[in-house]
C-alpha cells in the first residue's frame, strides 16, 4: 500500500473505499420506505411529546434528531450537518448536538469494516499494518479515520470510505430533487425554490 509523507508527524494512507456492490432496485425502495416511515414515527413521536408539554422532551430534541439522523443513513446526516450551523432555524442546543454529526457519528462495527479492508487490500489489515486500531479517531457521514503503524514503523491515519455511499448519494439525491420539485409546484416551500437548493 503507497505512503506519502504528510506535514505533520503522521503519515497518511490513501482513503480505502469499499467497492460498491450492486444493489438491486428493491433493495433501495426497501431503504428509502425504512427511512420514510423512521421519519413518520419521530414526527408522531414528537407532536405526542409537545401535546404532553414537559420541559424535559422539548430538552431531549436535540440528541433525539441527531440518532435519527444517524440511523437514516449518509444522506440524512448531511442534511443534519447543514441544519447545525443554521442557528436562524434551530435553538442554539439543537445545532450544537446536530454538530456531532461532522465527526462522531456511530462508525461501522469493526467486523464489517475489517471485511471490507480486506477486500480492498487484498489482505487482513493485521497483515497489511504492523498495527491497525479498530476503534476511529473520528467517523463522520462517508468516511471514518483510524490509526495505523506500517511495517517501517510510520504512525499513519487511514481513511476508510463507508460501504455504498456513492449509490446511497445518488439514489437520495434523485428522490430530494423529484421532491423538492413537486414542493415547489405545490407551493408548500413559501417562495424559496428547493430544487435550487439541492441541485
Amino acid at each position: 500500500m503507497p505512503i506519502r509523507e504528510a506535514p505533520s508527524a503522521v503519515a497518511a494512507a490513501p482513503p480505502v473505499a469499499p467497492a460498491d456492490r450492486d444493489v438491486a432496485p428493491v433493495a433501495e425502495l426497501r431503504r428509502i420506505l425504512a427511512t420514510a416511515l423512521r421519519i413518520v414515527g419521530f414526527v408522531l413521536v414528537e407532536a405526542l411529546l409537545r401535546l404532553a408539554g414537559g420541559p424535559r422532551a422539548r430538552a431531549s430534541f436535540g440528541p433525539r434528531l441527531r440518532r435519527l439522523l444517524e440511523r437514516s443513513g449518509v444522506t440524512a446526516i448531511k442534511t443534519g450537518q447543514y441544519l447545525a450551523i443554521r442557528i436562524d432555524l434551530l435553538p442554539a442546543p439543537v445545532c450544537r448536538e446536530l454538530a456531532r454529526l461532522f465527526d462522531r457519528v456511530e462508525p461501522v462495527p469493526w467486523p464489517v469494516l475489517r471485511t471490507l479492508l480486506a477486500e480492498r487490500l487484498g489482505a487482513p489489515p493485521e497483515t497489511v499494518f504492523d498495527h491497525f486500531d479498530p476503534v476511529p479517531i473520528g467517523a463522520a457521514s462517508i468516511a471514518q479515520v483510524h490509526r495505523a503503524r506500517d511495517h517501517a514503523g510510520r504512525d499513519l491515519a487511514v481513511k476508510v470510505q463507508r460501504p455504498g455511499v456513492a449509490r446511497t448519494l445518488a439514489t437520495d439525491f434523485r428522490l430530494l430533487t423529484a421532491l423538492a420539485r413537486l414542493a415547489d409546484r405545490c407551493g408548500w416551500s413559501r417562495g424559496i425554490r428547493l430544487a435550487e437548493l439541492v441541485e
